[in-house]
Parts: C-alpha cells; sequence; structure tokens
C-alpha cells in the first residue's frame, strides 16, 4: 500500500459498513483495495475495490449477497464488492486468489 486513502473516500467507506450492519450483517473484516484504497485515483469515476466478509453471507447464494451488499451501497459512486463468509475468506486467503492479492495490496478496515 503506497499512500493513504483521501478522507472523503474513506468516509463512504465508513458509511457503507454502518450500512451494512443496519441491515443485520455482523461485519467481521472489510478489505479495501485498489486505487482509492491508496489515494491515487486518477479520476472522480474511479470505483471503489471491496471484499466484505460477514458470517449472514452463509444462508446466501452468490447473487443474492451481491444484491444486499450493493443494496447498502451509496449509488453516487462505482463499486466492485465481494462478499464471503469468514470460511471461505481464510480459505481463499490461503492460495492464489483475489483475496489473497487484496490482502497484499490493501488495507483492512477497522469495522
Amino acid at each position: 500500500m503506497s499512500g493513504e486513502p483521501h478522507p472523503a473516500d474513506a468516509d463512504v467507506v465508513q458509511t457503507f459498513v454502518a450500512a451494512l450492519r443496519a441491515s443485520g450483517f455482523a461485519v467481521s473484516t472489510l478489505v479495501w483495495y485498489g486505487s482509492r484504497a491508496c489515494g491515487m485515483a486518477t479520476t472522480p469515476r474511479s470505483d471503489f475495490d471491496l471484499i466484505v466478509v460477514a458470517p449472514e453471507f452463509g444462508a446466501q447464494g452468490w447473487v443474492e449477497r451481491l444484491v444486499a451488499a450493493y443494496a447498502c451501497w451509496p449509488t453516487a459512486y462505482a463499486a466492485d464488492i465481494l462478499c464471503y463468509t469468514p470460511e471461505e475468506f481464510e480459505r481463499l486467503a490461503g492460495r492464489a486468489s483475489i483475496v489473497r492479492e487484496a490482502l497484499q495490496t490493501g488495507r483492512r478496515v477497522a469495522v
């Protein structure tokens, strides 16, 4: 991670976490990676890249997880959101995957 995110971008991410919690998701981990996470976004239209980890995703299929997460995301910003259970996240963190890459290049957000 080369730099710090813009404070306004950090506020967007924190608002998202709060909205997820208000919707009943006990977010245990949030990984923010990509250009906005390190303050390197070159355009206001750059997207947010996020991995959300919550046990409640285990009761949902992949599409339902995404629908639930995007329902909490502020529509003024583009985002790529991946949703995993804690077990899925740990398994993917240990092998070549987007999760491992995000952990190596991004930042864990305090939740």
